[in-house]
């Protein structure tokens, strides 16, 4: 005969019993409250033996159940894996309409099906805090390779360690856990970064650039092969990165007419300049260009301008300044920054006065 899985029932009041459970070694209570205005029952162990002390609890976990309804706080638990997955499925919603890419959604599934699974997949919502997260970058490192070295990069990690915080502030948002369980602030991590080019590394990227283009059969490809030459050397000489380098715009782009136009002080550096993303060397770079393409011109005005250039550039070789110091100076060395006198006000002559016109 099968044992009944509810023993020593008693009703406490409307949706609220509290009973023992059948098959179990122990003899602790349970209650079982149902949701007001809901189909849905929430069982809640109650860890004792006693029947009087039992009652006091389940009345206890019952105004609990309607201090949460009442104030839109979760009552069911969920797991991490269930919460990532729903914040998953709205952001494919966003991806599908164009407002983040498809390729933020494909490096959160894999972020989630992998080690945040691993970390956190079993975890209830409610459980996770910041000794969870302050947690997570040793754990990754002790249980998981890189996909080109034998360690994480902390690249790597800091993007998984955004993504359970998406997921956190996801969970905030639908009242699955309080406000508090917001993570504060951006771990401290290493950024990646590598040596600058030695002389060797250099002429050895010149040499594999040009072997390339010489290697092409068509005109389309010395063409291609010749711009991927060019545009690899400037991101070696302005330490861009790539994804700075392909978001330049083409007011970005210096001709030998706006090279002309910034040494006479009527145009500004380019942009990617002007926001400090470069060092001194290259705004002497830039102004020495400007002065080859002053020579160029073969007037003797603009030659002269040139000379004028690289002069302030000798006196000055040391300058620790901004790119807008550097030109305000430059300009100032070239007279262009004082005030052109106005025009004078033209007076009418005695033989126009008192003339109405």
């Amino acid at each position: 005969m099968r044992m009944a899985f509810i023993i020593h029932k008693e009703v406490l009041k409307s949706g609220l019993i509290i009973f023992r459970r059948g098959g179990v070694e122990h003899r602790n209570f349970y209650c079982r409250i149902k949701l007001p205005k809901e189909d849905r029952y929430k069982t809640i162990s109650l860890r004792t033996a006693d029947r009087e002390s039992a009652r006091d609890r389940a009345f206890d976990q019952d105004a609990d159940i309607r201090f949460r309804v009442k104030h839109y706080v979760a009552v069911f638990n969920r797991p991490f894996r269930q919460v990532a997955a729903d914040y998953l499925q709205t952001q494919q919603r966003r991806a599908d309409t164009s407002e983040v890419s498809h390729d933020r959604v494909k490096n959160l599934r894999n972020a989630f099906k992998k080690a945040l699974e691993d970390y956190v997949g079993s975890t209830q919502i409610h459980l996770i805090g910041q000794d969870s997260r302050a947690g997570y970058p040793t754990w990754r490192r002790e249980n998981g390779k890189g996909r080109f070295c034998e360690h994480i990069s902390d690249a790597t990690i800091q993007f998984e360690m955004g993504a359970l915080n998406a997921v956190m502030n996801f969970a905030i948002t639908k009242r699955l856990v309080p406000a508090c369980h917001r993570f504060e602030g951006r771990p401290k991590l290493k950024t990646m970064r590598r040596d600058e080019f030695t002389i060797e590394e250099y002429r050895k990227l010149h040499s594999v650039g040009r072997k390339s283009i010489r290697a092409a059969t068509t005109p389309q490809g010395t063409w291609y092969r010749t711009m991927c030459y060019n545009f690899t050397l400037i991101l070696c000489n302005t330490g861009m990165r790539p994804l700075e380098a392909k978001n330049l715009p083409n007011a970005d782009r210096r001709t030998n007419e706006q090279a002309v136009a910034v040494a006479r002080g009527q145009a500004g550096l380019p942009r990617f300049i002007v926001n400090g993303k470069t060092r001194w060397q290259q705004i002497r770079d830039a102004y020495n260009q400007a002065a080859g393409a002053l020579d160029a011109t073969g007037q003797s005005e603009d030659q002269a301008l040139a000379s004028e250039v690289r002069g302030f550039l000798y006196k000055h070789p040391d300058m620790n300044a901004t790119p807008e110091t550097f030109a305000a100076r430059h300009a100032q060395s070239l007279g262009l920054d004082r005030p052109k006198p106005e025009p004078p006000i033209p007076q009418p002559s005695p033989r126009d006065r008192g003339r109405i016109r």
